[in-house]
């Protein structure tokens, strides 16, 4: 079987749509593009719709939905990683020396890609950090789906 990625035949486009042709692996890159968009839609109710294009997961959480990765162990088991998840409003300004406030909830999917804001940290001679660091990371082997049972996992708090 031929390795779409490693090909060098174009298909040439109508002049009207494209001006010049497009590799197999610009084609590919491009249907797999709008899959991915495309499963989106699919939602679910409060499941995870899980996207192998871009190797991503969307979750509908309390606050709204949120979009993590796909990722993989050094021994190719596969877990979820959602980084940055906001836990509470950033006391900041009124809040600021008050209880922790719920966080407001968010249209569309909040990236959960990238850690988030460490809190202020003394260094030598500078502080480093954010009040707004009131962020949770959660690594998980699965999540719940249509076809997932609910089934309970542990939780390790460090």
């Amino acid at each position: 079987m031929m390795d779409w990625r490693k090909s060098s035949a174009t298909i040439p486009l109508k002049k009207t749509v494209l001006s010049e042709s497009l590799t197999n692996h610009e084609i590919m890159s491009v249907i797999c593009g709008i899959s991915c968009r495309l499963s989106f839609h699919e939602w679910k109710n409060g499941t995870a719709v899980i996207s192998e294009c871009n190797g991503t997961v969307t979750l509908n959480v309390t606050g709204g939905n949120i979009m993590g990765r796909i990722k993989s162990t050094k021994s190719s088991k596969t877990f979820y990683s959602f980084q940055g998840i906001p836990y509470a409003a950033a006391p900041v300004g009124d809040l600021r020396f008050k209880s922790p406030q719920a966080v407001e909830s968010w249209d569309g999917v909040r990236s959960t890609l990238e850690i988030g804001n460490s809190c202020l940290q003394p260094y030598l001679s500078k502080v480093s950090g954010s009040e707004d660091c009131l962020f949770l990371n959660v690594y998980t082997p699965q999540v719940l789906t249509n076809t997932s049972s609910n089934a309970s996992l542990a939780v390790m708090v460090f």
